[in-house]
C-alpha cells in the first residue's frame, strides 16, 4: 500500500485476509480431498518446475514453462482423486523436499528462480543452467525419497 493510504484500510485488508484464510481453512478441513487436490497440485507444480529447469529451460517460450508446470500440477491433482492416500504422501514429500532445497538455494545461491529464467530467455540473456542446480535437484530427489519412506 502507499504511504498515503488510510490506516483503517490496512486494518480492513488484514481483517479480510484473516476471515478469508479462516474460511478457506475450514472448507479444506471439511473437504479433505479438495485440500489434497490443491496440495498435490502444488507438489505437481514443484515437480513441473524441476522438470522444466532440467529439460526444457532452453526453450524460448513462456508457453512451454506454463504448459509443463501447470500440466504436471493438473496431472498430480487429478491423480489425487483416484489415489488419495498415495498421492497425499507423494505431494507432501515433494513439497517439503522442494521448499527445503529451494530455501537453501535462495540463501546459498546457484539455484535459479524459474520465473527469472523465463524473463532471461525472453530477453536473450540466458546462458544455460548452472551445474550446481543439478546438485540441488539430486538433493530434492533424495529428500523426496526420504519423505516418502518416513
Amino acid at each position: 500500500m502507499k504511504t498515503t493510504t488510510k490506516v483503517w484500510i490496512g486494518y480492513a485488508v488484514l481483517g479480510g485476509s484473516i476471515i478469508v484464510g479462516l474460511l478457506v481453512g475450514f472448507v479444506l478441513a471439511k473437504f479433505v480431498k479438495v485440500g489434497a487436490f490443491i496440495l498435490a497440485g502444488w507438489g505437481g507444480f514443484a515437480v513441473g518446475l524441476l522438470i522444466y529447469n532440467a529439460l526444457f529451460s532452453n526453450i524460448d517460450s513462456p508457453f512451454a514453462f506454463w504448459g509443463v508446470t501447470i500440466g504436471v500440477a493438473l496431472v498430480f491433482g487429478v491423480l489425487t482423486v483416484f489415489l488419495f492416500d498415495h498421492i497425499f504422501i507423494q505431494a507432501t514429500a515433494i513439497l517439503g523436499a522442494f521448499l527445503f532445497t529451494y530455501g537453501i538455494g535462495l540463501v546459498a545461491g546457484h539455484y535459479p528462480n524459474p520465473f527469472t529464467i523465463v524473463e532471461l530467455i525472453k530477453n536473450n540473456q540466458w546462458k544455460g543452467m548452472d551445474p550446481l542446480f543439478y546438485a540441488y535437484m539430486g538433493g530434492t530427489l533424495l529428500l523426496y525419497i526420504i519423505g516418502c519412506v518416513v
